[in-house]
């Protein structure tokens, strides 16, 4: 059966069906997500920065709150010597079977412990006190059976002298409940039905606060880009972007990059950090989505863009190219070409830790959102065969070598080469290049600079090279960067220099640069050059030269220039050196040097 039809069958069976039995029925979600402060996630789990009246949770009217403090979409019970607790009292729970959370020990303390007590109107149903873990969750599971009568009453509390961080507490209904054949029509209890949402495009749409059942077609092709914190990031073939936040129980955990999603899931629409986002409701569940690994499909791929280009694409997965870094160890700054400021998220900084140094050029890919509705924060995506850094040399700027070797990375060039004209290359990388001639240093034959055919582009040594195709896209992945080497080729008088700066050359007359054609232009006070990076040039120690190039099978010398009488001030030597003036009037036929060049009057 082909992979898209099982996925649109299997997607219609759960439409037809989303009133059969379920297994356990959640009665009551709290994920505290709009709870707003800091720690209890990323690794943070000592900096709770609010207060007890400042907690704001997903569901306002049912919690109490003594000693506790709001944290990252998480609260803190406990403050110092204090016992803190946490109460829910929930109504309209006739039946339940099963309490599931999430707790952690606050900062590095040991011993650290969570009470909690059950209660079904006044009457005890069981109090157990579990141990946590310093600096990591634990997912608790506390089964019981019970008919209800008025609240059902949760109690969480700390110990004395011992803190904790909660979240993801969920009540399920009894054992095989049966939801009702006859549904409410307004399942949100509005006055107002839920309205079905089809596709990301069409959520984009929506007011923001407005509740909806969002459904995602098969043929929409919505894939997964990146699973971070709860939040999982969604982008179809058309590009359109949504963040879905998430409250089912082992949804996230089942969520992988490039992923194809169908089905539909309930939740309110938002913007949070410039992305439209589906955030949880108390009916929020994953019952029925439905999560495949694509088989025929293509692979998704991050859009090429600028920085200003990418607050165009915020939600999206991107590849801003030309960023430069400045500072190391944490402490530096990236800056587009536009002069536009980019941030990383804390999970990001952690993957390229070790791959930022200062002075490197870098395209970066991640998914773009807006920190405080402003800066770009980037968000890795590592999956697959993606890095999240690519380094970047650009015949534009200068190249800082990396300090020191760094394995399995990406690198590519940034520069344009016209189909058919000779050139120069120096790279830092090794690198193959198709549909061109490749020439490097063979050896000297008098003042002619002898080349040889090669069949790739080594590291450190520079090249002429002809390509025969206008778009050259080089590169190299999962190789082994090492820092700058020699850069030369030739013998103890003559060489070809590579170049890693944007430098001026000599004009002492022994320097020389090569045009389309292989050849030599020489460098001195009238016609001066600059050699971009990753081009190179010609030299000879003073008392030597270089007339000739030999790239293939007839040399290529100094330009010369058909003879038109010219009056303006010149410096005019015949070919072994004599000075003749400062003008080319009325001399005879033959070969002569003008300002440095070869010079012919026919």
């Amino acid at each position: 059966m082909n992979k898209k039809l099982k996925l649109t069958l299997m997607l219609t069976l759960l439409l037809l069906w989303s009133g059969a039995v379920m297994a356990q029925k959640p009665v009551f979600t709290e994920r505290f997500n709009a709870t707003n402060g800091k720690g209890g996630v990323e690794g943070n789990w000592s900096k709770p920065t609010r207060t007890t009246k400042e907690i704001t949770t997903d569901n306002q009217d049912v919690w109490k709150f003594k000693t506790c403090s709001s944290a990252n979409k998480c609260i803190k019970v406990g403050i110092g010597k204090e016992i803190g607790t946490a109460t829910a009292s929930i109504s309209n729970v006739t039946k339940a079977n099963k309490l599931t959370f999430k707790a952690a020990a606050f900062g590095k303390q040991t011993d650290s412990k969570v009470i909690v007590t059950v209660k079904s109107s006044e009457k005890t149903i069981f109090t157990k006190t579990e141990e946590l873990e310093k600096e990591k969750y634990i997912d608790f599971t506390l089964p019981f059976n019970t008919e209800v009568t008025g609240e059902l009453t949760i109690v969480f509390s700390s110990v004395k002298g011992k803190m904790f961080f909660l979240d993801d507490v969920i009540v399920y209904a009894e054992e095989g409940t049966q939801p009702d054949p006859n549904p409410n029509p307004h399942p949100d209890g509005e006055e107002v039905a839920v309205p079905t949402i089809e596709g990301i495009a069409k959520l984009k749409e929506q007011t923001d606060n407005t509740k909806v059942r969002l459904l995602i077609k098969p043929e929409e092709n919505a894939r997964v880009i990146l699973a971070e914190n709860d939040i999982v990031y969604l982008q179809d073939d058309n590009h359109a972007v949504a963040i879905s936040k998430v409250v089912a129980e082992k949804f996230t955990t089942n969520f992988a990059h490039n992923q194809h999603v169908a089905g539909w899931i309930r939740g309110m629409k938002t913007t949070i950090n410039g992305v439209t986002t589906l955030q949880a409701t108390t009916e929020t569940n994953a019952d029925s989505l439905l999560i495949a690994n694509p088989v025929t499909e293509i692979k998704t791929e991050p859009k090429n863009c600028t920085a200003a280009e990418a607050k165009k694409h915020v939600g999206e997965w991107v590849n801003i190219q030309l960023v430069s870094v400045k500072g190391e160890n944490g402490n530096y700054t990236l800056n587009a070409d536009d002069n536009t400021e980019l941030t990383l998220s804390e999970a990001t900084k952690e993957v390229v830790k070790n791959m930022i140094y200062d002075g490197a050029l870098v395209d970066l890919a991640g998914v773009i959102t807006l920190e405080n509705n402003e800066k770009l924060l980037l968000h890795a995506v590592t999956a697959d065969d993606y890095k999240p850094l690519t380094y970047v040399v650009s015949e534009n700027k200068p190249y800082k070598s990396v300090p020191s070797t760094k394995n399995n990375v990406n690198i590519r060039l940034d520069r344009e080469f016209i189909s058919g004209e000779w050139t120069t290359l120096c790279l830092p990388f090794n690198a193959t290049i198709n549909n061109a001639s490749i020439r490097e240093f063979d050896h000297m034959d008098g003042n002619t600079m002898c080349f040889k055919k090669a069949n790739e582009i080594k590291a450190g040594v520079p090249y002429v090279i002809k390509v025969n195709e206008d778009k050259v896209n080089i590169a190299a992945k999962n190789i082994t960067l090492e820092p700058k080497g020699d850069l030369t080729a030739g013998d103890a008088t003559h060489k070809i220099v590579g170049t890693y700066g944007i430098n001026p050359m000599s004009t002492d007359g022994n320097q020389f640069t090569m045009d389309k054609n292989g050849n030599l232009l020489k460098a001195n006070t009238e016609n001066k050059a600059t050699i971009k990076t990753t081009h190179a040039y010609f030299m000879a120690k003073a008392g030597a030269t270089i007339e000739k190039l030999l790239l293939e099978g007839t040399p290529a010398g100094i330009v010369e220039t058909p003879h038109q009488p010219i009056a303006t001030t010149l410096r005019v030597y015949t070919i072994d050196g004599k000075y003749l003036g400062n003008s080319t009037n009325n001399l005879p036929k033959g070969i002569y040097i003008v300002n440095g060049k070869k010079y012919i009057i026919k």
